[in-house]
């Protein structure tokens, strides 16, 4: 197979998007499970296609992989997101492509990383105006708003945008300094029986907007000092020994998701590696 072909069998995400979220009903007749179908008819084939672009680029180069990204910013992929969850959603796929990038030696090729940065600008400053505007209260300061946050550094950092870089920091802000002396967020503690997955999901925009803003010279040290290491601590902890989050919830705790689910520069054990290594 070359990078033609591999090209070729990659998905490209629809322009709009329009999902509703995967835990709620209707209202009226009580049936989650369609609209279970929506998100996750939607959601999935993209995280899918993001997991097969970095198999490219560890078969074919960076080159072969942003040839990839170029065809999903002409055609506008992502750009239409019409509901709240569409919007809330989005932030992850924003951090997930642009993190990919950002480990990416694309230098020698402006012209493909400017498009693509472009098209990605374009969703951040979306992105922006609905957590600055439109978000509900709790979605405006929970795991959401981390993942747009790691989404606004990796872009910003790319583009060399400081609005994006700064309000990727406030928002970081938002999450780091909710963390309690044990190391839990209050909004993911509400999650009941997935209080530790929801610690987990939380934890990794966080900690991956700490490396992402370090990178560049503009460390996040002085926010809350102490607040990421307690959550990273009671987070991992939590993996193999839930009790601290079957105490606040009093449920057992659902297992968490396999860790190659995420590109790799947003596992648990990459992660962990890079806060140590600065």
């Amino acid at each position: 197979m070359n990078c033609g072909v591999a090209i070729s069998q990659i998905e490209t995400p629809p322009r709009k998007i329009a999902t509703i979220s995967k835990y709620r009903t209707t209202g009226l007749t009580g049936d989650a499970e369609g609209e279970n179908v929506s998100h996750i008819a939607v959601f999935k084939p993209i995280w899918r296609s993001i997991l097969e672009l970095e198999t490219i680029e560890t078969r074919f180069g960076a080159d072969c992989a942003m040839r990839v990204l170029v065809q999903w910013a002409t055609s506008q992929a992502l750009t239409d997101a019409t509901t709240a969850d569409a919007n809330l959603t989005r932030g992850r796929v924003l951090a997930e492509i642009s993190g990919l990038i950002a480990a990416w030696d694309v230098t020698a090729d402006r012209e493909k990383q400017d498009v693509v940065v472009q098209w990605l600008s374009r969703m951040a400053d979306d992105t922006m105006l609905f957590f600055d505007n439109e978000a509900g209260p709790k979605s405006a300061r929970n795991n959401h708003r981390y993942w747009a946050a790691l989404a606004l550094a990796s872009i910003g950092s790319l583009s060399g945008d400081q609005a994006k870089i700064e309000w990727a920091r406030q928002s970081y802000r938002i999450g780091v300094c909710q963390v309690t002396e044990d190391g839990t967020l209050p909004l993911e503690m509400q999650r009941g029986a997935l209080a530790r997955n929801y610690h987990l999901y939380a934890f990794r925009p966080l900690a991956g907007t700490y490396v992402a803003l370090r990178k560049i010279g503009q460390p996040l040290d002085d926010i809350c000092s102490g607040s990421l290491q307690r959550l990273e601590n009671a987070t991992l902890n939590g993996i193999h020994d839930a009790a601290l989050f079957e105490a606040a919830t009093t449920k057992h705790q659902t297992e968490p998701p396999r860790e190659e689910t995420y590109p790799s520069h947003l596992r648990l054990e990459t992660l962990t590696r890079k806060l140590r290594e600065g």
